[in-house]
């Protein structure tokens, strides 16, 4: 047993770090793909937005930006303007503009299902002026940018799809000569994801179902081969136990038919000899009737019962009458008139007479069996009550399975197989009857048998 729980726990463990083995490399594998799938839709993004900043009207708005800027910056050397100020005033002017602009963009973009949830922005994010051998820095990387285009939003959850530096010059005439300028702007272009868990997370539903379809069934086929190899132990146990209990019933039959024939050589022809032959059959019927069990617990095509009318009142009036047990009181409660069952006779009272002995073996001698039957709607219930030791429930659930018997530390005081309750579940389902059993501790077992009833005092039952 010990040997047993090592292996199971090994077998246990080894499971469980299979399971985590094989949940680590689906981690892995699902986090490789996770982030293939979502760098394949990022690209898929930039792509249908590089093809709509591709169209006439987008294309032609974003390449007038820069001219504009350094038309607007000749305005401003030539009148000798506050730079800053009138940056601020070219920010206010764009901005006048920018809802035309995106007007144009929303009704591109929203034809493109990747774009659908996307937000889009042109911008400056830095402005230097080179002039009269000067270097003016109008727009810092860390001030606000300039949106050319798009919404003019936060940073947050943006990433840069593109960016570059692009070059304008000019010449203006100011205080009688050609002054030389030059515009040089840094420019990024912007695009806002917000939702792109979700898409991406939506791509890989057929991946995330083949992972828990991986995981869930080797979880149901390590527990199946777990609760196998409990099956086939308590399998083994209960064979184990069947030979012990068979070695055994079988081997003390045996010493006394040794005994007995060493004293009838003996005692031939002397007072004893008829008494030692009638111990000597007791014997062999003993053995005969352990034989005939095992011999029908291996049968696989068992007759058929032949079924009758029969008063099951009278009937169990009849058995009682004939049952003779020396050790314990029997008492009978059999009530109704009249009521007639279609069964087989010969298994009743094989399974009464299995029940009674179990009653009789189970309790203390001098105790009270009680036999009972009575009527209940359209059953006749017979029920065999005793006064023993009573089973614990978890016990009780396992009282017809074959070769079972209540464990008491490894001995059994009451000889037997565990095949009588197992023979009398049989013969009640052949019958078409129902048998159960209900037990308490230290108050003693009761097994009823339900049998449909064909015929009562007051008519046929519709069957």
């Amino acid at each position: 047993m010990k040997d047993f729980k090592k292996k199971t726990r090994v077998l246990l463990i080894g499971c469980v770090l299979m399971i985590l083995a094989v949940g680590g490399i689906q981690y892995y594998l699902i986090g490789n793909t996770y982030r293939l799938t979502r760098n394949e839709y990022f690209r898929d993004v930039r792509n249908e937005m590089n093809s709509v900043l591709s169209t006439p009207e987008v294309k032609k708005h974003i390449d007038s930006c820069l001219p504009a800027l350094k038309e607007h910056l000749a305005l401003v050397l030539r009148d000798s303007l506050d730079r800053e100020a009138s940056l601020e005033r070219f920010r206010g002017q764009r901005l006048s503009y920018l809802s035309i602009y995106n007007s144009v963009l929303d009704s591109i973009m929203q034809y493109r299902s990747l774009l659908r949830d996307v937000a889009f922005q042109v911008r400056f994010d830095e402005i230097i002026l080179y002039a009269d051998g000067t270097v003016d820095t109008l727009l810092r990387r860390v001030d606000a940018p300039i949106v050319m285009l798009g919404t003019d939003a936060e940073d947050n959850g943006s990433f840069q799809i593109s960016q570059g530096r692009q070059r304008e010059t000019g010449q203006i005439v100011g205080e009688g000569r050609l002054l030389d300028f030059e515009v040089a702007v840094s420019t990024g272009q912007y695009l806002d994801i917000s939702g792109w868990e979700g898409v991406v997370l939506g791509r890989m539903g057929l991946v995330f179902g083949l992972a828990l379809l991986i995981m869930g069934a080797m979880i149901v086929l390590f527990y199946q081969m777990m609760s196998t190899a409990i099956r086939q132990k308590k399998i083994a146990d209960i064979k184990t136990d069947f030979t012990n209990n068979i070695t055994h019933e079988l081997k003390t039959p045996l010493s006394s038919l040794k005994i007995i024939t060493k004293r009838l050589e003996k005692k031939h022809g002397s007072e004893d000899f008829g008494r030692l032959l009638q111990t000597l059959e007791r014997q062999h019927n003993r053995i005969n009737g352990i034989i005939d069990q095992v011999l029908e617990s291996s049968m696989t095509d068992r007759t058929d019962p032949v079924m009758k009318d029969v008063d099951i009142v009278m009937e169990l009036h009849n058995y009682l009458d004939n049952l003779f047990i020396e050790s314990h009181r029997v008492v009978r409660d059999i009530m109704g008139h009249g009521v007639m069952l279609n069964t087989d006779m010969q298994r009743l009272e094989t399974i009464l007479n299995n029940l009674t002995e179990n009653a009789a073996k189970y309790s203390e001698k001098g105790k009270v069996i009680t036999v009972r039957g009575y009527p209940e709607g359209n059953f006749y219930y017979i029920q065999v009550v005793d006064q023993g030791e009573g089973m614990e429930r978890e016990h009780v659930s396992h009282a017809f399975d074959k070769f079972y018997r209540v464990p008491k530390e490894n001995r059994h005081e009451v000889k037997g197989l565990g095949l009588g309750l197992y023979f009398c579940k049989q013969a009640a389902t052949e019958l078409g009857a129902d048998l159960s059993v209900s037990s308490k501790v230290g108050e003693g077992s009761c097994f009823t048998l339900k049998l449909r009833i064909r015929q009562a005092r007051y008519g046929v039952l519709e069957l």
